[in-house]
């Protein structure tokens, strides 16, 4: 079928709505889709919630959640009516965290399909899909859908709750959000904190402790690097973290991958205690091409389409750890000094970029955070202070004296490329940590541009590499190969890594005679 993008005003013409969950259903499918039947039951459309598979629910904490929001959850079984037959007509169904034709998910014959799902994309057996592989849960891309038609949640008594917990669940307690919607929505959602409370205290079955134990009692160190991996049988993605906690408080363990069948792949949990290796950075080394992951410095987790056979997963999962810790190269900067004899110069080229005077949005003194693509930056509000936005959004704060003596302010607004930026591109905002409010920053962004007085000495980088920077204390900035090391001109032990795609666009090539001393 030819896909087409989907978006909830602009569907195929259809009567009434099947909204399908996976097999084995988890709190993120039930939610996401109990949020989107609310929807359409609130145009007066006629809709289904079903499943199907071997398996009813058995859990507890998801046979409360679905009774006490009152969700029409049907269970089909392994041999499922076609979807006229469970909607007279012309129905249109949607699978909800999941792919229709995929392993994970019993097929309903229909004729007409649409997929809204955050795992890396299966099949092409449907007309138009919504699929965010980058998205911590189902649940966050759920509720774009409803924000960007205006649908307000808080009308609908029980839906944000529903969404909340999704994200809740499929982000291992929210250790694990792998993008800065999740965030946002997180911000936005107004919930039912008691009942929340009560589905967390009946998450785990005797059944799961005694499926924890025997995860425990077949770890695998690798002791030169600090690493523990283990193998968790089929079970609900939570079971993955709660071990991976107790593994990280083992002595000499500074990193572990814990890693299960689930969803028709293997589901991953990841933990870090050191600043040389960042969570969410080792998840997307160990995806990268077979999945996604993603996450914080020190948890994340993934979702791999490799085999499921557990002994080729294990091996696979072993051999791309041993790599992963082999691969990379060390930069400490203020204190190693890089050879540049052999590196280009190079100058900002007069290219459009944005910065907001702080002082104008936030009172000084005021604490905040600001959200990027790259996580949540934390500081405080002082006269001096003006955060750069870059052409990818890429944003960080700059001192008054420098921003003077190498950038020129412009008239007029500031707005993205579109070289550079693409539909998913995430605008930053910045969160008032003492009130809560949000405020997005361009609104407040101005033009600016480079002066051409700002010189480096650059290579692209041939190994992944990270430079660890008195800047960023609790991490790192990571390179892969293409990108590119930088020298500042002026502090031959100033480096830091800027992204190919970013470099190309913003920097040119000079001559050591150009530049200006």
């Amino acid at each position: 079928m030819n896909e087409t993008p989907l978006t909830l005003n602009t569907l195929p013409e259809h009567a009434g709505v099947i909204l399908q969950c996976h097999d084995n259903p988890d709190a993120d499918t039930i939610a996401s889709a109990y949020a989107l039947y609310r929807y359409f039951t609130s145009l007066g459309e006629p809709a289904k919630m079903v499943y199907a598979g071997f398996n009813s629910i058995k859990k507890p904490n998801l046979t409360i959640f679905a009774d006490e929001l009152s969700m029409p959850l049907e269970f089909l079984g392994k041999q499922t009516p076609s979807a006229q037959e469970l909607l007279p007509g012309d129905p249109l169904l949607i699978t909800v965290d999941c792919q229709h034709g995929a392993g994970n998910v019993t097929r309903i014959e229909a004729d007409k399909v649409c997929v809204i799902d955050h795992h890396i994309k299966e099949t092409n057996e449907y007309i138009s899909a919504d699929i965010k592989a980058y998205l911590g849960s189902c649940a966050t891309l759920v509720w774009t859908l409803l924000k960007d038609i205006g649908w307000n949640l808080d009308d609908h008594e029980g839906v944000s709750t529903a969404l909340y917990y999704g994200l809740y669940m499929d982000t291992n307690n929210l250790a694990e959000m792998f993008h800065p919607v999740d965030r946002d929505m997180l911000d936005h959602l107004h919930f039912d904190t008691r009942f929340i409370k009560k589905l967390k205290g009946v998450n785990l079955t005797k059944e799961e402790l005694v499926i924890a134990g025997r995860a425990l009692g077949d770890v695998h160190y690798f002791d030169e690097i600090g690493n523990v991996m283990f193998e968790v049988e089929q079970c609900d993605p939570n079971i993955l973290g709660f071990i991976s906690d107790m593994t990280q408080q083992v002595d000499g363990v500074t990193t572990c991958v814990g890693f299960s069948e689930i969803n028709g792949g293997v589901k991953l949990s990841l933990r870090s205690s050191t600043n040389e290796v960042m969570a969410n950075e080792m998840a997307a080394y160990l995806t990268q091409g077979v999945g996604s992951g993603g996450g914080t410095r020190d948890k994340a987790g993934g979702f791999l389409k490799c085999p499921e056979d557990a002994g080729a997963a294990r091996d696979f999962l072993a051999g791309r750890i041993q790599d992963y810790f082999r691969t990379y190269d060390k930069i400490v900067s203020g204190v190693d000094a890089l050879d540049t004899s052999a590196m280009k110069t190079y100058r900002k080229k007069p290219v459009t970029v944005a910065y907001v005077e702080m002082s104008e949005v936030f009172p000084p003194g005021s604490a905040i955070s600001v959200r990027t693509m790259e996580g949540d930056a934390d500081f405080q509000i002082t006269d001096d202070t003006l955060l750069m936005i870059g052409i990818q959004g890429e944003t960080y704060p700059i001192s008054r004296k420098t921003f003077d003596s190498t950038y020129e302010k412009l008239d007029g607004t500031f707005e993205f490329s579109p070289l550079i930026s693409d539909a998913d591109f995430y605008t930053p905002t910045a969160h008032d940590k003492l009130y809560g409010k949000q405020f997005p920053l361009m609104e407040y962004a101005k033009p600016c541009v480079p002066t051409g007085e700002s010189y480096i000495y650059a290579a692209p980088l041939e190994r992944d590499t990270k430079i660890f920077a008195s800047w960023y204390p609790d991490g790192y900035m990571f390179g892969k190969p293409g990108d590119y090391v930088a020298v500042r001109y002026d502090k031959p032990l100033s480096s830091y890594i800027i992204d190919n795609k970013i470099f190309a666009y913003s920097y040119e090539e000079v001559s050591n005679a150009d530049v200006v001393k």
